[in-house]
């Protein structure tokens, strides 16, 4: 995976950002219209100008939020040579890809999910680890997105930090050098809505220095799609399941905690977009069982061999592109300690490609 080291006012990372990537920047941005465009049932095309009109409905939620981030987002686009507005409609991703389904026209809606893949969460600490708090996802998504590897230098105000991105946009999950880490799975949402999209949010749990903060980096901005986080720290995690305007916040006690795709408050559970694809009760009770069973203390590699698990292929933990079945596949996974700084990353698929190890420094 593609390390790129980024430092100074965000302007100055923006910058880094756009020239060292800037043919990868142009070409995810034509990948992405043409999948965005594509007329494939379930589906409906989106055109380049309903894609750019929608994304500018979060400009202002930005700007409120994160005028660092929107000065870094302003600094990828100059330098790559793309318009910023390009570069605003790549980082919401998350919130165009559900812009798909049918009735997008009617209303903002995430629709079933009935051939998508989706990332697999744990979070592993206490006794089952002799104390370490570890936190593993798996990264599934459409094969047009290449995870690449950002690390941070810290600034006057923000700890350096490491995580995973990609061309153009800002950031999927990762760790600080504070100890604060983050994974997350998205949850189909009934009250979608223009605000702060969720790769600033993921940024912005990451600038934070306590697990309190970090927390409130989700709760109290006006988010825009569902999606179910565990933040943790070198002490304890907390989980934080979301919809746009509500959510859910307790600390996880247990030992071993798992989430992929579907809603588990119960109070939330009526936001639930209807019919979410049972492959992800497989796969959040398989993580479940193989962590469960597992030797103690689990450690960093027992955790890698589960991420390959095959079980309900393709629509497994591994995830892998099948027509009619799946559209997504694992395009990396990764077990965090922040604690120690330490990250596994696997650069595609984990069944079939190995960890390697990074750190914050």
């Amino acid at each position: 995976m593609k390390l790129i080291e980024l430092s100074g006012a965000p302007k100055d990372r923006g910058l880094q950002h756009g020239a060292m990537l800037r043919d990868e920047i142009h070409a995810l941005y034509a990948a992405f219209l043409d999948m965005i465009g594509a007329d494939e049932p379930p589906f409906v095309a989106l055109s380049e100008a309903e894609v750019l009109a929608y994304a500018a409905q979060h400009l202002p939620f930005i700007d409120a939020a994160a005028p660092d981030l929107l000065a870094e987002m302003h600094g990828i686009a100059e330098a790559s040579g793309i318009a910023f507005e390009q570069i605003l409609a790549m980082n919401c991703v998350a919130e165009i890809r559900r812009l798909r389904w049918p009735d997008v026209r009617a209303r903002i809606n995430a629709g079933p999910d009935t051939a998508n893949g989706g990332c697999t969460c744990a979070v592993v600490q206490g006794d089952a680890t002799g104390g370490d708090v570890l936190l593993t996802q798996t990264y599934d998504i459409e094969p047009i997105w290449t995870p690449i590897l950002f690390r941070n230098a810290a600034t006057e105000t923000t700890p350096a930090a490491l995580f995973v991105g990609h061309a153009g946009i800002l950031c999927q999950f990762g760790m600080n050098a504070a100890g604060i880490s983050v994974v997350a799975s998205a949850l189909r949402v009934d009250d979608q809505r223009p605000g702060v999209p969720a790769p600033i949010i993921a940024r912005l749990i990451l600038n934070e220095t306590r697990l309190s903060s970090a927390v409130e980096a989700i709760v109290l901005n006006h988010r825009t799609v569902g999606i179910h986080y565990a933040v943790g720290s070198p002490y304890g995690v907390v989980d934080v399941e979301s919809s746009a305007g509500s959510h859910a916040i307790r600390y996880a006690h247990e030992p071993i905690h798992t989430f992929s795709n579907h809603m588990k408050s119960t109070d939330l559970k009526p936001r639930e977009t209807p019919l979410p694809s049972a492959h992800t009760y497989v796969r959040d009770g398989r993580m479940f069982q193989l962590l469960s069973k597992s030797q103690r203390p689990v450690t960093a590699d027992t955790i890698t061999a589960i991420l390959a698990d095959h079980a309900n292929y393709p629509v497994g933990i591994c995830n892998h592109v099948e027509p009619g079945v799946s559209t997504a596949e694992s395009r990396a996974a990764v077990v965090m300690n922040a604690a120690s700084g330490v990250m596994l990353c696997s650069d595609g698929p984990p069944c079939s490609n190995a960890f390697r190890r990074f750190t914050l420094d």
